[in-house]
C-alpha cells in the first residue's frame, strides 16, 4: 500500500449523478457569478459494515462541489462554502476531516480560489446556515491540478507481498482485473487492512490512477468504502403454473414439472427449503395445478436440462392474476403505529414501501428482521392504487436473510 496524492487519473466515470441538484438548499440571497464548471461525480453510501441503513431518513451520500471558501465574519463558525453552478446563492458550513484538507481549507479561505470538495452534506446541524459539508477531499483547482474522476468499484482485497506491496484489489466484475488499492484517509486505510484476505465483497468509492507505483501498475485511492451486503445477484424471479409429475424410473431426478405456457416446457423442480420440497413431493402426480414462484437454471443433470428452484408453492386456479414476481433488497423497519415498511435503498434512489406477508414464513422472517438494521432479500411484488394507503405495499413470499 503506497501513500501518495491524487494525481491524474487514466479512467472516467462511468456513471455521472450530481448529487448537488438533490441536496437541501438555504433560502437564495443573491445572484451567483458565473465560473468555472464543476463535473459531478457518482454518489456511494459510507456507511460502515456494522450499521447498515440504519434510519428511514435518507443516508447520507458522498457527493462532489464546486465553490469557494470564505470567512464566516463575525459568526460563531469559522467559513463556509459558496458554490458555484447554482442559480441562486447556496452557502454551506465546511469542515475539513483530514488535517492536510484543513489546512487546505484554510490557505484558500477568502481567496475567490474556486476548490472542488468530495463531502458529505448534513442539514439540521450547529453550522453556517444550519448545514455543514463534512469535506472526505479537498482540492485546488488553480495548482492545475485534475481532481479525480470517481466511480464505484466492487471486489476482494488479497495481500501483494510477494509482489513488494501491501495488497491489492480484484474486481468482482471482472476478476482478471486487479489493482492495487489505498486511501489517505487513515480510517479508510484502516478499513482495507481489516478486509484484507477475508474474502469480503466490497463496494468502493476511489479514482483509479496510472501508471503509479502499485500492484499492477494501478492505483485505486479509496475515498468510502462498505461491505456489499449481498455479493451475488439475485436471480431472476418468475412463476411456473403447471404440475408436478414422478420421473420415469431410473431417470436422474425425483420429479418434473408441466409447465404450461404459449408452449409445453418439462422442467425438473426443487427447492432449499424443506417445507417447499416437502408441498413438491405432497403435490407428485396429483394433477393438481399450482403456481411456483422461483428461479430457473439450465445447462444442469434435471429434466429438459434445466431445474426450477422453488421459493413458493400453491394450488392455483385457472384466470387468477399474476403479477410480475421480484427481488426486492433493503432494510425492515417498524412504524409509529408498529406496521413493517421496506427500505429499498441502491446507493443512488431510496424508495420506501409498506410491507404485507404473504405466508406465516414471510411473516416471522419480517417480524425477525425488523427494527435489526440488516439488509435482506425479500421476494414478492408491487401492489399500488388503494387510496386507504399512503405509499405502495411489496407482497413478501419469502424472505432472505445475507448468509442464506
Amino acid at each position: 500500500m503506497t501513500r501518495m496524492r491524487w494525481p491524474l487519473l487514466c479512467l472516467t466515470v462511468a456513471l455521472a449523478l450530481s448529487a448537488c441538484t438533490a441536496q437541501p438548499t438555504p433560502t437564495p440571497t443573491a445572484t451567483a457569478t458565473p465560473t468555472p464548471e464543476i463535473t459531478p461525480s457518482p454518489t456511494i453510501t459510507p456507511t460502515r459494515a456494522a450499521t447498515p441503513w440504519p434510519t428511514l431518513t435518507p443516508h447520507p451520500e458522498v457527493s462532489l462541489w464546486g465553490g469557494m471558501i470564505y470567512s464566516a465574519d463575525g459568526g460563531l463558525y469559522d467559513d463556509y462554502i459558496r458554490l458555484i453552478n447554482e442559480p441562486t446563492t447556496v452557502e454551506y458550513g465546511l469542515e475539513a476531516r483530514l488535517p492536510e484538507a484543513q489546512a487546505l481549507v484554510e490557505m484558500l479561505r477568502d481567496t475567490d480560489i474556486v476548490v472542488q470538495v468530495v463531502g458529505v452534506l448534513q442539514c439540521g446541524v450547529q453550522d453556517y446556515g444550519g448545514c455543514q459539508i463534512d469535506a472526505l477531499r479537498v482540492y485546488n483547482l488553480e495548482e492545475g491540478v485534475i481532481p479525480p474522476r470517481l466511480e464505484t468499484w466492487r471486489g476482494v482485497i488479497h495481500s501483494a507481498e510477494a509482489a513488494g506491496f501491501d495488497d491489492y484489489v480484484q474486481l468482482a466484475d471482472n476478476p482478471d482485473a486487479a489493482y492495487g488499492i489505498d486511501s489517505i484517509d487513515p480510517a479508510v486505510a484502516e478499513e482495507i487492512a481489516r478486509y484484507r484476505d477475508t474474502g469480503t465483497v466490497l463496494k468502493m468509492l476511489g479514482g483509479l490512477t496510472c501508471p503509479v507505483a502499485d500492484y499492477g501498475d494501478c492505483q485505486i485511492e479509496v475515498v468510502a468504502l462498505e461491505v456489499e451486503r449481498f455479493p451475488t445477484p439475485a436471480p431472476l424471479l418468475e412463476a411456473y403454473v403447471g404440475t408436478i409429475q414422478s420421473a420415469e424410473p431410473g431417470a436422474p431426478y425425483d420429479d418434473f414439472m408441466n409447465v404450461i405456457a404459449d408452449l409445453f416446457y418439462q422442467y425438473g423442480i426443487d427447492s432449499d427449503d424443506p417445507d417447499v420440497q416437502a408441498q413438491i413431493a405432497a403435490h407428485r402426480d396429483t394433477d393438481v395445478t399450482v403456481r411456483v414462484v422461483g428461479s430457473l437454471t439450465c445447462g444442469v443433470d434435471d429434466a429438459g436440462n434445466c431445474r426450477i428452484m422453488a421459493l413458493h408453492l400453491q394450488p392455483y386456479e385457472a384466470g387468477t392474476p399474476m403479477p410480475p414476481f421480484a427481488w426486492f433488497e433493503g432494510v425492515i423497519q417498524a412504524t409509529d403505529a408498529g406496521d413493517a415498511v421496506l427500505v429499498v435503498d441502491d446507493g443512488f434512489i431510496q424508495q420506501t414501501y409498506a410491507l404485507v406477508a404473504e405466508t406465516d414464513e414471510a411473516a416471522a422472517a419480517i417480524s425477525a428482521a425488523r427494527d435489526s438494521a440488516v439488509a435482506v432479500r425479500v421476494a414478492g411484488w408491487v401492489r399500488c392504487g388503494d387510496p386507504s394507503q399512503e405509499m405502495c405495499e411489496v407482497v413478501a413470499l419469502y424472505v432472505r436473510m445475507p448468509d442464506e
